[in-house]
């Protein structure tokens, strides 16, 4: 689907311009809104959406063309699009007035200030018409400028041998590990600017195509990113070294001479950069390719005619140039631009299989699937047919993604799988350990957790061995959160911790707030409500401050948790449903199961109980659509115990058998627990007493075999309250009494248990454990629960 941004050049294709309109001025190289001077927090969508308003200003913008220009066509609810308007408008200062933004009732929406467009330092436009080409995409390169004699693509000067080395670590004898950072400029020449991220993912396929140990492109820009303070090359080799295992941080460095290039790659030192080696030619793409396999034979990782190599370029300088800036532009999230940048060089070179892989890429990232799928089934044959086994691992992993995004999960596993096998044969361990890892989060998703965590050590154990910290702390946090979901929680928070020194170390402010997040659930199983609680309050702001609506879902997700605990039933229930209106936001389904989870068993203890029952259908549906037993489970269990409070016996059964099968078929230990509990209490509804205490007796020891110190008080307490009415056994009741006193104050049932026993042994007792439990009760303190506590007060 056609993106109305893309033939705009003030919007995506110029990041250098600055919009000014009385009090607001919004700035798109730093995606900044200042009102009033001051500088306004605003979630990402809502600014595009502001962005593209007062690009258009001189018109009213229909609902339809905001969707496909802000949202990339992608599905989003009905609500998405108002909330967006409203959020614009609070940062604007107009707390949902039309001061700014008009609504055009049935139409759209309107910028309704005049605004005004100040260019920055000019950078060339995909639009520009001086550059485009007949019958070509906007802003491919001009024949007319660039097109130089194939014959004379390359001149090496200048021999790499006297300034590289065969360089090993003493300990071990591996191979260095390299890093190569982003193309600088030093042309003069603005056009040229698309070389900075064009050229480096053709040096790097060609160090990956010769089997050097490197940190991929793809990891390069993503360690950058998170380190934005790191702007000149000392800086950024230094987060390189210190993230991503990095040995030797290469500098490329562009310059002309007439119409000849010079491209030099320097090691960077933390005083100056040696220069390593220079190439000469007329084809800066070929250049590229030409450097990276010259850097490979200067590093004795030369693999001689045992190496497939890529095509990576023709022997046609426009068609290399339009392909680098297809690369350009996709790395800067121009996707449209990119899209037609490598639709441009298919045309010319249909051979071309790194070009219509990128562009499947790119297509999948507009949303247009239908395309995405015709390109990898194109690319699936081309590649088998060549032998290309390294596009064919490439395809195959991203088949995975795709049948992953579908929901077939089975699919998913297949094409890993085979992407695996021929990573294996290429020798290419970090797409090993990736794809591996990615296994791993498969076989989470479905409570596999042996297989899971066989994945995750295997992944583990490269980060470790290429000192990749980064991707090392990673996979020790989804091991935490592995060891968590299986209630083995001293292991968890062993290795969250490791995560979060490693985490810590990096610098990595986000990072760290993911890690506090699990860590929180841990202290939740172990009812330590209070502590839980400040840990997300400390992921909540590190969220806030960084711009990470993601974690901010999570973050509200888990303090409506914490909240629900210590009585805060109100406040959990605005948090839940702040999550909720994020991960709608989103269209993160997981988020969104997880915010509707958790507002519904917090709508349950406050005694709105068709509320949470209809959040909690609703959650269920989301998991079952995403295959994931333990969040199907979870939401059985919470509402068959809301179809008890309602009398629907029958509908509590049905709820609580789809929850043992699946309990049963995915191996959720953790939650045996909790299904025997509720299986309980709907025996006790029944009338089966008998059956009833035996189902309790049996939560309650499974509860106590495992680490979750608040799942065995409270269900202890629940027994306890049973037991009482059965009239059971004095030396029964007295026993789990004295069990449960010393943690009594981590569930509410365990303090309502323990004030009914002792209020005819021991009625001072009985008085402090009854304001203990008004108390941790809170919001959920009912008018039966007061008359219980003002008899006992009153004997």
């Amino acid at each position: 689907m056609k993106d109305p941004r893309a033939d705009d050049p003030s919007t995506a294709s110029r990041t250098d311009l600055v919009l000014r309109s009385e009090r607001v001025e919004v700035d798109l190289a730093t995606r900044q809104l200042l009102v009033d001077g001051r500088n306004v927090s605003i979630e990402r969508r809502a600014f595009d959406l502001l962005v593209y308003l007062m690009t258009h200003a001189d018109r009213v913008v229909d609902k339809d063309e905001l969707w496909r220009a802000v949202w990339e066509s992608r599905p989003v609810s009905e609500s998405t699009l108002p909330q967006a308007v409203s959020r614009v408008r609070k940062a604007l200062g107009g707390d949902d007035t039309e001061a700014y933004l008009s609504t055009v009732y049935g139409v759209g929406y309107r910028f309704a200030a005049a605004v005004q467009r100040i260019d920055g330092e000019a950078t060339q436009s995909p639009s520009d018409p001086e550059h485009a080409v007949a019958g070509s995409a906007p802003g491919a390169p001009s024949r007319s400028l660039r097109l130089l004699w194939a014959a004379a693509l390359l001149a090496l000067a200048l021999a790499a041998t006297a300034w590289w080395r065969v360089w090993y670590h003493p300990a071990n004898g591996a191979p260095i590990r390299v890093a190569v950072l982003p193309v600088v400029n030093q042309t003069g020449d603005d056009d040229l600017e698309w070389v900075r991220f064009g050229v480096l993912p053709l040096i790097d396929q060609a160090l990956a195509d010769d089997g050097v140990a490197r940190v991929s492109s793809n990891n390069v820009l993503a360690t950058l990113k998170r380190y934005p303070d790191a702007v000149d090359a000392p800086a950024q080799a230094r987060v390189l070294q210190l993230s991503s295992g990095a040995d030797q941080v290469i500098a490329p460095i562009l310059t002309a001479d007439g119409v000849h290039y010079r491209l030099e790659l320097r090691e960077v030192h933390e005083q100056a950069g040696g220069l390593a080696m220079s190439l000469e030619g007329e084809d800066i793409s070929v250049l590229a390719v030409s450097a990276g396999r010259s850097l490979s034979q200067s590093l004795a990782r030369w693999q001689g005619a045992g190496r497939a190599q890529r095509g990576l370029v023709t022997d046609d300088p426009f068609v290399n140039e339009a392909f680098a800036r297809g690369l350009d532009a996709r790395l800067r999230g121009r996707l449209a631009d990119a899209a037609r940048y490598f639709d441009t060089v298919l045309a010319a070179a249909p051979e071309l299989l790194e070009a219509k892989y990128h562009l499947s890429l790119v297509t999948r990232r507009l949303g247009d699937w239908p395309r995405t799928d015709r390109l990898n089934q194109e690319l699936m044959a081309s590649a088998t047919h060549s032998g290309n086994l390294g596009m064919l691992a490439a395809v195959q992993s991203t088949s995975g993604v795709l049948a992953w995004r579908r929901g077939d999960k089975q699919a998913a596993r297949d094409w890993y799988q085979r992407a695996l096998q021929h990573y294996v044969a290429l020798g290419n361990q970090d797409y090993v350990a990736s794809v591996t890892a990615n296994l791993g989060i498969l076989a989470a998703t479905e409570a596999n957790y042996a297989e899971a965590e066989r994945c995750f050590g295997a992944a583990l154990d490269h980060y470790q061995r290429t000192g990749d910290r980064y991707n090392q702390a990673t996979t020790l946090k989804n091991l935490g959160n592995l060891y968590a979901d299986q209630a083995r929680f001293d292991q968890a928070e062993q290795t969250l911790l490791a995560a979060l020194a490693l985490r810590t170390e990096l610098e990595l402010p986000l990072e760290v707030a993911w890690t506090l997040s699990v860590l929180s659930d841990i202290k939740m199983a172990r009812g330590q409500w209070s502590e839980a609680l400040a840990y997300q309050e400390r992921v909540l702001a590190a969220a806030r401050e960084h711009a990470s609506p993601l974690l901010e879902a999570q973050a509200q997700a888990d303090l409506s948790a914490a909240y629900r605990r210590l009585g805060r039933l109100q406040d959990a229930v605005m948090a839940a449903t702040r999550a909720l209106t994020i991960a709608t936001e989103l269209d993160h389904p997981g988020s969104k199961g997880l915010a509707l989870l958790r507002r519904g068993q917090a709508q349950h203890q406050l005694g709105q109980f068709v509320a949470a029952s209809n959040d909690l259908v609703a959650a269920r549906a989301i998991y079952q659509q995403l295959e994931e037993p333990p969040g199907q489970v979870r939401s059985l269990i919470a509402d068959a115990l809301t179809q008890l409070q309602l009398a629907r016996l029958d509908q509590a059964e049905a709820q609580l058998q789809r929850a043992r099968g699946l309990l049963k078929q995915a191996r959720l230990t953790s939650l045996e627990a909790d299904l025997l509990g509720a299986e309980g209490e709907l025996l006790q509804r029944r009338g089966d007493v008998d059956g009833a205490l035996a189902k309790l007796e049996q939560a309650y020891g499974v509860a106590s075999s495992g680490q979750s110190s608040a799942a065995r008080v409270e269900l202890g307490g629940r027994l306890g309250s049973q037991l009482l009415a059965a009239h059971s056994p004095a030396q029964r009741l007295e026993q789990l009494a004295a069990e449960l006193g010393t943690d009594a104050d981590l569930s509410v049932d365990a303090l309502a248990f323990l004030t009914r026993f002792y209020a005819s042994r021991d009625p001072l007792k009985a008085r402090d454990f009854a304001l203990r439990w008004q108390h941790l009760a809170g919001d959920g303190w009912r008018p039966s629960d007061a008359k219980e506590l003002g008899q006992i007060l009153a004997d």
